[in-house]
């Protein structure tokens, strides 16, 4: 493997485990991964990975539907709180609500009756309210800073 190719696997790597805003961003965390990049090199590699940018990150739109929820979800989650016994309210990035919701619908979690997006809201609808306390254990386990130790970022 090309040192090219290794940059953009671990550029790959990344983006799975960061919501990465900028170039500037990527090249320190490719540098601490031993990796050297200018800001011509990390355009071409973004180009060539085809990388798209939505609510403010980068993502790989070819990772589609083999990558789980954590690969969907991370770093598009602001804040998870409690609206009430029945709902349970995520704050995401503008424009990126509909495909967290996408995401949650996909998994097919029994304490999910439904889901409701905005821009950069969803409602997830519990149908028990001790339903709602299993979806927070689930998110919580995906984007951990969203949450304080009473499951609400203040």
């Amino acid at each position: 493997m090309t040192e090219t190719e290794k940059r953009r696997q671990a550029i790959l790597e990344l983006l799975e485990t960061n919501a990465v805003h900028s170039q500037g961003e990527l090249g320190k965390l490719l540098k601490m991964m031993g990796y050297r990049a200018t800001q011509t090199t990390l355009s071409r590699d973004i180009a060539a990975l085809k990388l798209a940018k939505t609510g403010g990150i980068y993502i790989n739109p070819g990772v589609g539907a083999s990558t789980g929820l954590a690969g969907k979800v991370r770093g598009r989650i602001l804040r998870v709180t409690r609206g009430g016994p029945h709902l349970v309210v995520v704050h995401t990035h503008p424009g990126e609500a509909g495909l967290v919701g996408i995401a949650i619908d996909e998994q097919g979690w029994k304490e999910v009756a439904g889901t409701v997006a905005g821009d950069d809201t969803l409602f997830i609808a519990c149908g028990k309210a001790s339903d709602g306390d299993g979806i927070l254990r689930h998110l919580e386990r995906i984007q951990p800073d969203a949450f304080t130790k009473k499951g609400k970022k203040e």
